[in-house]
């Protein structure tokens, strides 16, 4: 999926992997109606959880509708975008919770969220869990931009089900959302990547910056980190958001 505007050009894929029976990874790519904002989202699903590939899914469908409601409505500067993002991942954030408290759910559904708003000359994200942002800048590694909320998972019933960390942020498992909010001027010329877990543990940070750099489009660097991740066993869902600036190369 293949994406452009008058300042960014991006590029979206999601894959089931080779060991799991279903996808629990969603992601959503949109332009505001004037082409001046991209919002990018990558959702995962708790693993374990029941119904994880529906709370990613309502994470990404409320984020896009709610986005592209705000944006034909008039232009905004970026507090009132960072205002939106904190806002409405709130909002879904209890829409989940209730459901899960309706369901009664002994193991409920929760999902985590990286999500950023490209204007122009900011870019704002909002995250919670373990998926990631990088952005690389000319011979420079890949710089993780986003903070993981996660720890090592130690005990037997976590190995036994595949859980290889342990997530203690995400959306709608809890009534309170805590979550990451934080802007970024974007650098001339950098690059960026959100993805899953099941993208980022195949390679290193240097792997990251190596292919963002090299790809002559954001198709050709998601087309690169999806075989890595593949050939290197594919034990997870897979998913990534390759973002470039619209005039590069």
């Amino acid at each position: 999926m293949m994406f452009k505007n008058a300042v960014w050009q991006a590029a979206g894929e999601s894959h089931l992997g080779l060991a799991r029976r279903k996808n629990e990874d969603s992601f959503c790519l949109a332009f505001s109606p004037d082409g001046k904002i991209l919002l990018a989202v990558v959702a995962d699903g708790i693993g374990g959880h029941s119904r994880g590939e529906k709370a990613s899914y309502i994470c990404c469908r409320e984020l896009v509708s709610a986005f592209l409601k705000e944006a034909s409505r008039r232009e905004g500067t970026a507090d009132r975008w960072r205002t939106f993002l904190s806002r409405e991942l709130e909002r879904i954030n209890g829409e989940i919770y209730i459901r899960n408290r309706a369901n009664r759910a002994l193991r409920p559904m929760g999902t985590t969220v990286n999500s950023c708003l490209f204007l122009e000359n900011e870019i704002i994200m909002a995250n919670a869990g373990d998926s990631r942002l990088y952005e690389v800048n000319g011979a420079e590694e890949a710089v993780q931009l986003s903070t993981d909320h996660s720890f090592k998972a130690v005990s037997a019933e976590h190995a036994a089900r595949g859980m290889e960390n342990v997530i203690y942020r995400a959306l709608g498992l809890y009534r309170n959302f805590e979550y990451d909010l934080e802007s970024f001027s974007p650098r001339a010329g950098a690059r960026y990547l959100l993805c899953t877990d099941g993208m980022y543990r195949c390679m290193d940070a240097g792997r990251v910056g190596t292919v963002l750099r090299e790809a002559s489009s954001p198709q050709t660097a998601l087309n690169v980190f999806m075989r890595s991740a593949l050939v290197a066993g594919g034990r997870d869902n897979i998913t990534g958001i390759a973002v470039f600036p619209k005039d590069d190369r």
